[in-house]
């Protein structure tokens, strides 16, 4: 059995005019939030064009906008297409002590740190489909941490087992 390694993707961004194509890697972390915030779009995408493809194409001032959400519709998609490892499990409930707080909005980087020993400022540096699978990891073991995700992993590994063995007698 070959197991091949992991290769983060590319994506390929359709330029009208002059028409082309630019094929970038996945944006860091802080640049993805960065272009869901983005008032000028159209700079930045100038900037991440150069920063994740190596080319500058230059682009009439309206195709900034569809330049951005082409690029972070291509992103999303590969993440919910490849769901398995780069989504949060369903089941995570950020309680708080007190019930008409909000939790922190870095509850999710601090898990990734506690986790994975990345502190906050790599962690905006790391590439988004990284960033992505070492915090759906973490959010797992965290699950599994718990009464319920032992009992969870104990059934999977019957499930599994019970099917193992189904599959020898046949």
């Amino acid at each position: 059995m070959n197991i091949l390694p992991f290769t983060l993707p590319e994506f390929a961004i359709g330029i009208p005019i002059p028409k082309t194509t630019v094929i970038l890697s996945a944006p860091t972390k802080n640049d993805y939030y960065r272009m869901t915030a983005a008032r000028n779009k159209h700079r930045l995408a100038g900037e991440l064009m150069e920063k994740y493809s190596g080319t500058s194409v230059p682009l009439l001032p309206d195709m900034g906008e569809a330049f951005i959400n082409e690029y972070l519709r291509q992103i999303n998609e590969y993440r919910e297409k490849n769901m398995d490892y780069l989504m949060i499990p369903e089941t995570i409930s950020f309680d708080t002590p007190e019930p008409d707080k909000l939790p922190v909005m870095t509850c999710a980087e601090n898990t990734v740190y506690t986790y994975s020993g990345v502190d906050f400022i790599r962690q905006a540096e790391l590439n988004i489909i990284e960033y992505w699978m070492i915090l759906a990891d973490s959010m797992k073991a965290q699950i599994l941490r718990t009464k319920d995700g032992k009992d969870y992993l104990d059934e999977c590994w019957h499930d599994m087992h019970r099917i193992s063995t189904l599959e020898c007698t046949i």
